[in-house]
This record gives C-alpha cells, structure tokens and sequence, in this order.
C-alpha cells in the first residue's frame, strides 16, 4: 500500500532525528534548559548541570530563577516578570550562584508549546564566566596603572604649591 510506504519513509526520518536532536541537546557545549510556565525545570543538559553546579537529579521540578544569584534582585525581578508575561529574554547577563565560586552566563529563554499544547520555555546559557574574569582584571589593571601614574604627578603638583606659596619673586634660579 502507498499510504504504508509513505508512512514508513517518515518513520525512518523522524526517528533518526529526534535520536539526533537528544545527541545534540544532551552533548552540546551551550547549556539548555527546558522550565514549564511556573519556570520550574523539567529537563537540563549536561552543559547546564555543570554550569549550574548541580547534578540533573537536584535540578528537577527546582525554580530556574532559584539558580540566579539573587545579590541583584532588581535584575532578577524583571527576568521573571519578563518571564511570566511571555516576553523572550535574549542576551542577558546573569551571575549564577553555585557553593564554591561564581559562574556567569548570557541569558536567553524561548517560549515554546509542546506536543500536548502545554506550554515550556527553552532556556539558553552561554557560559561567560573566563570573559567576564579577563573583564574584572582589565578594570583592576586600568584603575591600579591610572592611580600609579597620578600619585607621582600629585606629589610634583604639591611640591610646585609649596615652592609657589611665598610668591614667585622668592624663587631664586637654584
């Protein structure tokens, strides 16, 4: 029967690639998080578990936004309501708190319906966090080289103040 053939060359489609979509999802160097609309998570990769600091176990049915470092909570507090009225985030910076050190990543997060019309939300993190470390060196080095430079000049300006105090006519050549 045509109709059984038909069926059967989708099958040997569909079925490879979604074996494929779950090697690149599980595997992939991008952490991916799948929430359900309250934003609790219901699937991690293994990107996401190192990032994260925390094994796929511990992050079921856990709050996603309970994984952001909650020092910013302005920032935090417009993620989520973002979050909640179906906004896409795209390309946010986010310091995630993990036992040990911090850990920073570009936040985006993708609404999605599922097969059964429930709605989910990709969820994306790029970890940013040697970036961000050459960042803060870059500013420490700029600032500490700036206030080197400004200390010598600052005592050369003071010297010049004293020496000008009496007046320039008590200056002698020497």
């Amino acid at each position: 029967n045509k109709a059984d053939i038909e069926r059967s060359k989708k099958d040997i489609i569909i079925n490879p690639s979604k074996k494929l979509f779950s090697e690149v999802y599980n595997n992939s160097l991008v952490a991916y998080i799948i929430i359900d609309d309250s934003g609790s998570i219901i699937s991690a990769n293994i990107a996401a578990t190192r990032l994260l600091g925390r094994s796929s176990m511990r992050l079921n049915n856990v709050s996603f936004f309970s994984c952001i470092d909650t020092n910013k909570t302005e920032h935090l507090i417009l993620l989520k309501e973002k979050f909640r009225n179906g906004i896409t985030i795209a390309d946010e910076e986010i310091e995630i708190g993990r036992s040990g050190h911090v850990a920073w990543a570009m936040l985006s997060i993708f609404h999605l319906t599922d097969n059964n019309g429930d709605k989910t939300s990709l969820v994306t993190l790029l970890d940013i966090t040697k970036q961000k470390e050459i960042d803060i060196a870059k500013s420490e080095f700029v600032s500490l080289a700036s206030h080197q430079l400004r200390t010598p000049i600052a005592g050369m300006r003071w010297s010049a103040e004293l020496l000008l105090m009496d007046g320039v006519e008590s200056l002698t050549k020497q």
